[in-house]
C-alpha cells in the first residue's frame, strides 16, 4: 500500500490524526499571520520615515488643506501662473 492510499484512509477512518492535521495546519498558519504582522509593522514604520524624510527636504507637503475662499484678502489665487510653474 503507496503512502498516499495509506494517509486517505488514516484520514478517512482515524479521529486523532485529523486532529494531528488540523493542530499542525492551525500551528502554521499561525506563525505565518504573525510573520505577516510584523512585515507590515516594518513596512508602516519604513514608510513614516520616508514621510517624515521627504517633508523635512520639502519634498512633498502632507495634510495640506484646501484653501477657504473666506480667508482670501482680495482676490482668489489664480488656477495657473506660468512664471510660477502653477498650471498647464
Amino acid at each position: 500500500m503507496g503512502l498516499k492510499r495509506q494517509s486517505l484512509e488514516l484520514l478517512e477512518k482515524d479521529k486523532e490524526f485529523r486532529l494531528g492535521l488540523a493542530v499542525a495546519g492551525y500551528l502554521g498558519l499561525s506563525e505565518t499571520l504573525m510573520r505577516l504582522k510584523s512585515v507590515e509593522r516594518s513596512i508602516k514604520e519604513l514608510l513614516e520615515e520616508l514621510k517624515e524624510e521627504l517633508i523635512a527636504k520639502n519634498l512633498i507637503v502632507y495634510d495640506m488643506y484646501k484653501r477657504d475662499p473666506r480667508l482670501w484678502i482680495d482676490e482668489p489665487p489664480p488656477d495657473g501662473d506660468l512664471e510660477l510653474g502653477i498650471g498647464k
